[in-house]
């Protein structure tokens, strides 16, 4: 070896002692801050610290560590020496009794704590210092969520679901244990108890097996949970439906005096169980509310009863109530009502028949009404005398015995050879009225038809209504959601109908702002799922074409102007058919600020085995929703769901409760207390259900029957699947001149209307739900059909949640907490930039005007930091008059661009305000 190689070798030998504490001192320790983790047990706080070490060797450390409140005083601390191995340390510190005794309070505030950490090596390595929020790191905090139903009662069950989650990440919260308490102070098991601990989605389910009887209407529902030394609590009032129902039928709706009533009543409690063996008492009302008739009688084993009135010959004439009330004091007060009329009467022979010549009549059109008579065994009353006239009052007094009539204007004649007597009824009047009356469509105007029989001097009527309407079509719009929100398009359904009722189908709709009538440009509304589940949006004007049932979907479409100027939207909305006939309608659309949220599915039949998904988009983006599958008033599934960009995707196997009518529901997580229907999105379907339904078969031994000769039938009744069932039957028979006398009678006094009623029997193009509940859901609707069982199936949802939580956190919560530490230290800040506004009216645009301006005042911005020790971030914008400055806080995270940033300063200046004070010194001159 050469003695210059010695030389060098030498010299590095004696440098690598040096080297070795050059190349630690470059090591870096760091807190790995995502295993670090906080707890409380037996009333102390533990911490489980992290120290990440990429050095090859172990060295002991001075570590201290102190729990600081939002006003920065230290509420617990520990410092000790400590051997930092190689690789990651997870070093576990206990600090001081905390939150006991005197000091309980503070948990409210505990999740706000801030732990500081200080690690100084002991061989020269780099010391660490920083600040991680307790909220961070302590995965056995969380909040309880209630979902339930707002009602009980309606099945043996109750059933309450419990999510735990992080009052902070909101990610779900396992083991979690949970006792509820469903407390009824008078009813039969008094307080039932459930338990539960939460799985890895953060849900628990509660469900409470309901007593048989329940006497109360009101319960508590009361939850508590627990994990370590962290108990959360919270609770609701539940209503429980006890009422009984009971249908009350008689064998005919018309008596006389001296007849015998033959009343059967079957009852049921809310869960539809036959109520036996059970008292009831009947009374019967006269018209001056007087008893006539009481009753006793007790319901057999399938929950039917049946009572005899024996009408006594001298019984006044009018309309009397049944009044059928539950004597078991387990049920709620129940009692149900129906009238019969008890008259003098003769059976008609034959009935009037008026046919007008027009289903309806528009503005400058009569009517030309044929009247005739025909016997009931079908031929015609070829001779008779008619009489027509518009009764606006027609109602028997009880009091005097007789009918009072209110007439106007009339027409009679006899009838030609052919049986018929024509009226020409002029309208101009009703016209008039009409036109003067500017929210109605339509107006009906009642006429009798008397026809008056010479042969056997027998008068018969027949009441019938004739239609004016200002136009030949009715619009009408049905909402999935009463309220609309600024940005999101809007869905809704509608219909075309001629005035009689009756679909006009195949109509061209345009709808268009009702303040913006000069829009020319029509554009087409697609209304397939394909365009909701892309998200496109078309804007106002729009155009869109009824299906042959008269009814259209109109999806994503944008209101202009809702939320923008104080006002809500009227669109207005004008139809034609292909011949020429029109209508307009103008319909409102309310404004909300709240998340409006809807549901939608790919098709509403469903088959049994086919799983749900549902598309739930919201006005909010970032919204986070909870979504429920209920059926009959059961939460099949409850899931928390985060939609990204205002949408998410819901999928949901197929389960065997899926029977019938099964609805989707979706509520912001925000919601609290008794939801109104305008909170949910919601979308029901319907998996045709035929397994509850028992089959009748009813034969009778021949067709027809001469008076005196005995009828008999077999009955037969067996369940789906065509075994024989021991039943109930009720049989009820009596003549058609009976009913043909009852008609004529109630048609008098009876209130008609026609409209776009869901409830009110009309359905949707003549179609109501129970056409679809037996559809074959293996054979694709007819075109156009599923439309219309969209706009009843979502009429048909009737469950409404109750949504509680406990008092807790909420992300909002640090920035109340944290502001008076923000007070000191951004105040001084805030007093430099008033005082230069007050001397130069200048405020800072930028975040280099800001810079220079403080600096200027002896303030290094550069050099603040939050609570959490983030940097600031300043911006820069204006609302309404002002220019706005935000110094916003990255939150307890230490992240931006999350849920908890916050402005923890703001400062507003008017932008015209120099501007302005220079045209006021020029006016001035």
């Amino acid at each position: 070896m050469r003695r210059s190689q010695l030389f060098l070798l030498l010299f590095c030998l004696a440098l690598m002692p040096f080297a070795v504490r050059l190349s630690s001192a470059n090591v870096s320790l760091s807190i790995d801050q995502a295993t670090t983790k906080a707890t409380l047990r037996d009333g102390q706080s533990e911490v489980w610290l992290s120290i990440s070490n990429p050095s090859p060797r172990d060295f002991k450390a001075h570590v201290r560590c102190e729990l600081l409140d939002p006003q920065d005083k230290v509420r617990a601390s520990i410092e000790r020496d400590e051997w930092i191995t190689s690789g990651t340390a997870q070093l576990r510190l206990q600090l001081a009794p905390l939150l006991t005794g005197e000091n309980a309070e503070e948990l409210e505030r505990f999740l706000w704590y801030r732990l500081r950490y200080s690690i100084t090596p002991a061989e020269g390595l780099a010391p660490i210092e920083g600040i991680i929020s307790i909220s961070e790191i302590t995965p056995s905090f969380f909040q309880l969520r209630v979902f339930a139903p707002s009602s009980g009662g309606f099945s043996t069950s109750y059933t309450a679901r419990v999510l735990a989650v992080h009052p902070i990440s909101t990610q779900p919260v396992a083991g979690v244990g949970v006792h509820a308490e469903l407390k009824f102070d008078e009813s039969e098991g008094g307080t039932l108890t459930a338990t539960g601990t939460t799985g890895a989605d953060g849900y628990a389910e509660l469900t409470f097996s309901l007593p048989r009887k329940l006497t109360e209407s009101d319960a508590e529902l009361s939850i508590t949970a627990v994990l370590d030394d962290f108990k959360q609590q919270a609770e609701s009032d539940i209503y429980f439906d006890r009422d009984a129902r009971i249908l009350i039928s008689t064998d005919k709706p018309l008596y006389q005096p001296g007849q015998v009533l033959h009343l059967r009543a079957l009852v049921f409690d809310a869960q539809r169980r036959a109520i036996a063996q059970t008292p009831l008492s009947l009374t019967v009302l006269d018209p001056d509310d007087g008893v006539a008739f009481r009753g006793e009688l007790k319901t057999s084993r399938f929950g039917a009863a049946n009572v005899d009135w024996p009408i006594p010959a001298s019984t006044r004439l009018g309309d009397y109530r049944l009044q059928l009330k539950l004597e078991d004091e387990s049920y709620a007060p129940s009692t149900t009502t129906q009238v019969v009329k008890v008259s003098r009467y003769d059976l008609p022979n034959f009935v009037v028949e008026v046919k007008p010549d027009k289903p309806y009549y528009l503005p400058g059109e009569n009517a030309e009404v044929s009247v005739g008579s025909n016997y009931l065994f079908g031929q015609p009353v070829t001779r008779g005398h008619v009489r027509v006239v518009r009764e606006t009052e027609r109602h028997w007094d009880y009091q005097t015995q007789k009918w009072e009539t209110t007439e106007e204007e009339s027409y009679e004649g006899d009838t030609d050879e052919a049986g018929k007597f024509s009226a020409h009824i002029d309208l101009e009047k009703e016209h008039q009225r009409l036109r003067e009356d500017g929210d109605t469509y339509y107006a009906d105007i009642s006429y009798a038809a008397y026809f008056t029989d010479p042969t056997t001097l027998r008068t018969e009527q027949r009441r019938f209504d004739l239609r004016v309407s200002k136009e030949a079509i009715h619009v009408y719009v049905v909402k999935d959601n009463q309220e609309q929100a600024k940005g999101f398009p809007t869905q809704f359904y509608l219909t075309t109908s001629y005035a009689d009722g009756t679909p006009a189908p195949g109509c061209e709709v345009f709808i268009k702002d009702a303040d913006e009538q000069s829009a020319s440009a029509q554009r087409s509304v697609d209304n397939s799922f394909s365009l909701l589940l892309a998200h496109r949006v078309r804007s106002l004007p729009a155009r869109v074409v009824t299906n042959r049932f008269g009814v259209a979907r109109v999806s994503n479409l944008m209101l202009q102007g809702v939320n923008e100027d104080g006002r809500d939207v009227s669109l207005h909305l004008t139809a034609r058919d292909n011949r020429g006939r029109s209508g307009s309608w103008t319909e409102e659309f309310e404004e909300t600020s709240r998340p409006v949220i809807r549901v939608q599915t790919d098709k509403v039949l469903y088959r049994a085995g086919e799983p749900l998904q549902a598309v739930i988009t919201a006005s909010r983006p970032d919204a986070r929703v909870i979504v429920q599958v209920v059926r009959e008033w059961r939460v099949i599934r409850s899931e928390l769901v985060r939609l990204v960009n205002g949408r998410a995707l819901f999928n949901l196997p197929y389960d065997d409760h899926f029977k019938g009518r099964v609805s989707i529901i979706a509520y912001s997580e925000e919601g609290d207390g008794y939801l109104r229907p305008s909170d949910l999105g919601t979308r029901t379907v319907l998996y045709p259900n035929h397994e509850d339904e028992l089959k009748l078969d009813v034969r009778t031994d021949r067709k027809t029957y001469r008076p005196g000769e005995e009828a008999s039938a077999s009955v037969r009744v067996t369940t789906p699947d065509g075994r024989p069932v021991e039943s109930a039957l009720g049989v009820v028979v009596f003549d058609r001149a009976v009913e043909e006398r009852s008609r004529t009678d109630s048609e008098f006094g009876a209130h008609r209307s026609y409209g776009f009623y869901l409830d009110g029997g009309n359905g949707v193009a003549g179609l109501r739900l129970e056409d679809f509940m037996h559809a074959d859901p293996a054979r694709t609707l007819p075109a156009g059909l599923d439309i219309v069982a969209e706009i009843l199936l979502a009429h048909a949802q009737q469950y409404y949640p109750s949504v509680f939580r406990s008092d807790g956190y909420s992300s909002t919560q640090q920035q109340a907490m944290y502001e008076s530490w923000f007070a000191r230290q951004l105040g001084p800040l805030n007093m430099a930039l008033a005082g230069r506004y007050a001397r130069k009216s200048e405020y800072p645009l930028n975040e280099e005007a800001l810079l220079r301006y403080l600096s200027e005042a002896g303030i290094n911005f550069r050099e603040m930091r939050d609570p959490w020790g983030t940097p600031y971030r300043v911006s820069f914008g204006w609302h309404d008059e002002d220019d706005v400055m935000e110094i916003n806080s990255a939150g307890a995270d230490q992240r931006f661009e999350t849920d908890d940033d916050f402005a923890a300063l703001s400062i507003s200046r008017p932008y015209f305000h120099l501007f302005g004070q220079k045209i006021d010194r020029a006016l001035w001159k």
